[in-house]
């Protein structure tokens, strides 16, 4: 008799659950994945492995709290956290970490400060064409020299 291991992983999420969707929607679920294992790094210096271990006997309130500690540290725009934050429960579901919808209701999306816009200086200009290759120099310097913007 053998034993089959089907211990639900980083991998075998992968390879198994998102073998058969779009390559951008396997990097969207990296991005989310990706960002909450350097939050738990960050955080709680250990990579999310030991943390959903810890997600699977935790209180819902205490998972939803990293959560919302995870979103508050981001700089992404609201409408990107919500895609990533859904990408992510859907791989805690898989490893085990069980939430419910209802109270992923609760998280709160903030929308950031909004830049203030300024035109752009020529000692930025400069550093820009000094830094770019030939041929994007010469694109930056006709936009600069004719006022165009590309659309």
């Amino acid at each position: 008799m053998s034993i089959i291991n089907n211990a639900r992983t980083y991998d075998s999420f992968f390879n198994q659950k998102l073998a058969k969707k779009k390559e951008g929607t396997r990097q969207g679920y990296r991005y989310a994945i990706n960002g909450f294992d350097k939050f738990c790094k960050l955080k709680f210096d250990r990579p999310q492995e030991y943390i959903l271990e810890e997600f699977k006997a935790a209180k819902t309130k205490n998972i939803i709290d990293t959560l919302q500690a995870w979103m508050n540290q981001s700089t992404i725009d609201p409408h990107n956290m919500r895609v990533r934050m859904s990408f992510l429960n859907n791989y805690l579901y898989y490893r085990g970490v069980k939430i419910d919808p209802r109270d992923l209701k609760d998280l709160e999306y903030e929308e950031g400060e909004p830049e203030e816009r300024r035109a752009v200086t020529l000692e930025e200009i400069r550093q820009i064409c000094d830094e770019s290759r030939s041929k994007k120099r010469a694109l930056f310097v006709t936009l600069v020299s004719t006022r165009m913007a590309i659309w």
